[in-house]
């Protein structure tokens, strides 16, 4: 960790708060950088060991340039998604060294704020089906984590990479978009969209049985629990109006039926083939669902 020289990123500015982040995430992947050129010599080798093994391309940002821009067009407008990594060139990683690239991206990708922390990182995301809790990583005892539930034996661990202890609310603003950004996958059910400039923010989540689809407007709870009839706040006519636009931009961009130009690695193509599809599969459902609030509004008028 950095903690010692690490910047508060708990403030109420949001620039202030992204430059905090990114000032630490500089200094810890300065730290990882050393600590993987030292492989087994250094005193953290067994994790050291399998940072070095992950492999190559996992986030967008490291993808070859014909899969980013394939998936730059299908992100919602003025996403930083496939271009993120700039921002940290000639700062703390060369702009040409392949190695350093890499570093920086396994410690984005593994990174809690300003400490890595070996087999939580192993944990899976699945805000569906979370089965674990936790102290906050900044308690005087360290982490600590426990079952939220009984698990059966084989059963997988699941937590949130975006609702957790020490998430400070980004789930406010981020979205399945941001998901796959950071980890290099298209989260399962559910979805969530944050088009902030329109003020739009959805889920859509998926039954057990893998079947039926509902969209929520509002927030939930840790457990999944929901109750749609506390509060609704889905778009208006305008807000409408756009996710119409943006659906019908999306469905015009390649990949079509999971095809994808020759010069896409077939594994590029395949998480974005999958984005796409989350994509048009959210925006008509929720396009669906705000029709009808704004048409009971308009009947009990």
């Amino acid at each position: 960790h950095v903690r010692e020289e690490a910047k508060n990123m708990n403030v109420d500015d949001m620039e202030e708060a992204t430059e905090a982040y990114n000032h630490n995430m500089c200094l810890l992947t300065l730290k990882a950088k050393r600590e993987m050129q030292l492989q087994d010599k250094s005193a953290f080798a067994p994790y050291v060991r399998y940072l070095n093994n992950q492999r190559k391309g996992q986030l967008p940002a490291t993808w070859s340039d014909y899969g980013k821009e394939l998936l730059q067009d299908l992100l919602p407008p003025g996403s930083d998604g496939v271009n993120w990594m700039q921002k940290f060139k000639g700062k703390c990683i060369s702009s040409t060294d392949t190695f350093e690239e890499q570093v920086l991206a396994v410690t984005k990708q593994r990174a809690f704020d300003d400490a890595m922390i070996p087999l939580w990182d192993m944990v899976n995301h699945d805000n569906g089906r979370i089965n674990t809790e936790n102290t906050s990583m900044y308690e005087k005892d360290g982490l600590r984590v426990w079952a939220s539930r009984a698990i059966q034996a084989g059963e997988e661990i699941y937590m949130s990479y975006d609702k957790c202890k020490d998430c400070m609310d980004v789930d406010e603003y981020w979205g399945t978009p941001e998901i796959l950004r950071d980890f290099g996958f298209v989260e399962p059910h559910p979805h969530r969209f944050v088009y902030t400039d329109q003020e739009i923010w959805f889920e859509v989540w998926e039954s057990e049985n893998g079947g039926e689809k509902e969209v929520r407007w509002d927030d939930y709870k840790i457990d999944g629990s929901y109750d749609p009839n506390d509060y609704n706040s889905s778009p208006d006519r305008p807000g409408i109006d756009f996710m119409r636009n943006e659906l019908k931009r999306v469905n015009e961009m390649p990949p079509h039926d999971g095809i994808c130009p020759p010069n896409v690695p077939p594994h590029e193509c395949a998480i974005i083939t999958q984005y796409k599809r989350a994509v048009t599969e959210a925006l008509p459902l929720a396009i669906d669902s705000a029709e009808s609030w704004l048409t009971d509004v308009q009947e009990e008028l």
